[in-house]
């Protein structure tokens, strides 16, 4: 339609438009900046003929100044000198002097009486003080000031020029005789650059009349040449675009192309090429989804088989589960039991449908549950796994069992909907620490009685040889009492290392079956789980290999009690700093500063003092990981006649209403996700030190670091 624009005429207003609009900018720049220059060359000249107009006058009055003092010079070396004629003549003489082409000189004395000005003596015509103009007396006394000054000085005012009466900016510099008490000066008009300013703006004002009637014309010529190429292309474009009009009218027809021959423009060429290109390809994905389909048919039958797989496996592992020595169940964050395995009926001698009704009822009322139950509250209000916890349970038939409870929240967009458990029984463990309890509280206070009952006799004997053969008696009694506490620790040892066998070999057997058939599942069946079958079979993978490191120091604890000890001299510093060096190496990345001071020496076994240090190092260096940079101090003290050492850190520290926990096997007080490990670590080393005869305590405070003591025997 006529009133509307195509895209070939708006392409050629846009080049004429742009066309105008640059010649316009262009002409501004020129002329602003011609104006510009003009500016700065006025400024110039200004500044050049101040400067120009000051050096003469102030040549001229000091050439003059010299030349009256070589006069009076003169003059007082007559004989017969009057000083008031030699005034007399030297003013005459002054009157008649110039400089430049019209310059003259004029003076006056300190008290403002006129001398000369403008080539005319003003001897006795008159005083400063009598001028009426206060303009005048300022003038006057500024020029007197200046004088005084042995340089002399330059006085800006206005003043009328001979025969006109409107003030002029005028320039002056004045130099003094102090001999006669005489003011000698000259001054320029400084108006006189404004005429040559004038004479320059009317030069200029005509160079831009010319200079915008050439831009005008070139506005002219370039507009015509724009016209002319734009009306050419624009015909072009229209061409082109007439070739993809067509294309799109008829683009539901598959042999329909565009030819890139009658294309005009490059650009037009590559769209031409492309809109082709986009055919051929929408032909091929046509080819192609056919072939899709046929291979999608073919996915959708695997993937029933593989579904078919993963029931079996699935079977599988549920198989490993009902039959592990462990019992697992899972809960609602409400606390309702949502499964439980078979091992309920020899756990707690319930089966799993009656141990999902029974639960909240199988705890016993031990204190200690209520610690325990306060990790699972934790777990689902953080999300985060916490330690594992010990509880005593009530079976079915009403006897009493210890477990150990390990927990995992299952999270689900950033909040816990179920918790994952698994519980072991741990009874026999809890008797047979108790009962070495026991047996050493017995042995204890076998000895104590013994020995007061040695002293009661021994004070009450006034003959000493029957004393010491009461006394040998009581020890030979003692001896054979001693020999068979011995035996009997002997066998409890032995109880305990079979004890410690079993759980070795017993727990570890379902736990590679556990880890072993997870791995087989993740690696043939790992691509067609979904990502909470995936997050189960982590949780699996990552408990069965805690629980082989928790065996692992189970058992290296056990052994430390049937460990003897080989005392000797100990360097203590020697073995902190070989420590040390091997913990930098187990953390690379984490910047510690450990600083040691001078350690004493002690007896005790090496290879387990060694240990002790590396335990508590090693903790000092992970509690506190999560500060810019670890400070690790290390040290000793004397108290009395005991050393006591410490290991001091920078790190996370904790609440020491809890500090009777941490010596305690298995016994954490933060999370795994926060900080690994087992929770064995202190009570190897409160083991240890428990041998050498000393003691180990702990002083914190929440974020503020830890500092663990010991001392030997």
């Amino acid at each position: 339609m006529k009133n509307k624009l195509s895209i070939h005429r708006v392409f050629f207003l846009n080049i004429i438009a742009v066309a105008f609009i640059v010649i316009i900018v262009f002409s501004i720049w020129t002329i602003s900046k011609s104006y510009v220059d003009f500016q700065n060359n006025i400024n110039i000249m200004h500044q050049e003929y101040d400067t120009e107009q000051k050096e003469l006058i102030k040549s001229e009055v000091q050439k003059m100044v010299f030349y009256i003092r070589n006069l009076i010079h003169h003059y007082e070396n007559r004989a017969d000198h009057d000083i008031e004629i030699a005034k007399r003549e030297i003013l005459e003489t002054l009157v008649e002097q110039r400089f430049g082409e019209q310059g003259c000189f004029f003076g006056s004395t300190f008290t403002g009486d006129p001398l000369f000005s403008n080539g005319v003596i003003t001897l006795r015509t008159g005083s400063v003080w009598d001028l009426t103009d206060p303009n005048g007396v300022k003038i006057i006394q500024e020029q007197i000031n200046q004088a005084v000054n042995p340089d002399g000085g330059f006085v800006l005012y206005s003043w009328n020029k001979l025969g006109e009466k409107q003030l002029s900016p005028k320039i002056s510099y004045v130099a003094g005789l102090p001999e006669w008490q005489w003011i000698i000066g000259a001054g320029v008009y400084t108006d006189e650059i404004e005429k040559l300013i004038t004479t320059t703006r009317h030069e200029l004002q005509s160079k831009v009349k010319k200079s915008i009637l050439i831009l005008g014309i070139v506005i002219m010529i370039f507009l015509i040449l724009f016209y002319i190429i734009a009306k050419l292309i624009s015909k072009k474009i229209k061409r082109n675009l007439d070739l993809f009009s067509h294309f799109l009218r008829n683009i539901d027809s598959s042999a329909v192309r565009i030819d890139e021959n009658k294309t005009d423009f490059p650009e037009f060429k590559a769209l031409a090429h492309a809109v082709n290109f986009m055919v051929e390809r929408r032909e091929k994905a046509e080819e192609e989804l056919k072939c899709k389909n046929e291979v999608l048919e073919k996915e959708i039958k695997n993937r029933l088989e593989a579904e078919h797989s993963f029931d079996e496996s699935e079977k599988q592992l549920k198989y490993i589960i009902e039959n592990s020595t462990n019992m697992f169940y899972s809960h609602t964050v409400d606390y309702i039991l949502t499964y439980v395995s078979q091992q309920s009926k020899i756990i707690l001698g319930y089966e799993p449908e009656e141990a999902m009704i029974q639960w909240t009822e199988l705890a016993s009322e031990n204190p200690i549950n209520d610690i325990g139950f306060n990790f699972t509250v934790k777990a689902i209000e953080t999300g985060i796994p916490q330690p594992p916890y010990d509880l005593e349970l009530i079976r079915k038939d009403g006897g009493k069992i210890w477990v150990e409870i390990r927990e995992v929240p299952v999270v689900e967009n950033g909040v816990t909907v179920a918790i994952v458990g698994a519980l072991t029984d741990i009874t026999e463990r809890k008797e047979a620490v108790e009962e070495l309890e026991k047996y050493r509280d017995k042995l204890e206070l076998m000895i104590d009685e013994r020995t007061q009952r040695l002293l009661e006799k021994t004070s009450n004997y006034e003959d000493s040889q029957l004393a010491l053969s009461y006394l040998m008696e009581d020890v030979n009694e003692a001896r054979v009492d001693l020999e068979k506490a011995n035996s009997e620790m002997a066998d409890l040892n032995k109880e305990l290392e079979s004890f410690s066998y079993s759980i070795s070999h017993d727990l570890r057997a379902p736990l590679r079956a556990i880890d072993g058939f997870s791995k087989i599942l993740e690696e043939e069946y790992g691509t067609i789980l979904d990502e909470e079958g995936e997050e189960y079979l982590k949780i699996i993978r990552d408990n069965t290999q805690m629980m082989g490191e928790l065996i692992s120091d189970l058992l290296e604890f056990s052994r430390l009690s049937r460990k003897n000890l080989l005392k000797t001299s100990l360097d203590m510093n020697s073995i902190v700093l070989e420590e040390c060096d091997k913990i930098k190496g187990i953390y690379p990345e984490q910047d510690v500063d450990f600083r040691i001071s001078e350690l004493l020496s002690s007896k005790g076994d090496r290879a387990m003092i060694k240990q002790t240090f590396a335990n508590l190092v090693s903790n000092a260096v992970k509690y506190s990981s999560t500060r810019k940079k670890s400070i690790i101090e290390i040290g000793c003290k004397q108290d009395e006649d005991q050393i006591i050492y410490f290991v001091k850190d920078n790190g996370v520290g904790f609440d020491m209403k809890y500090s009777h926990k941490l010596f305690g096997v298995f016994q954490r007080l933060h999370a795994v996700e926060e900080f690994d490990g087992t929770g064995v670590g202190l009570a190897i080393v409160q083991r240890i030190v428990g041998k050498h005869g000393g003691k180990v305590w702990a002083e914190s405070e929440l974020d503020k670091g830890s500092t663990f003591y010991f001392t030997l025997e």
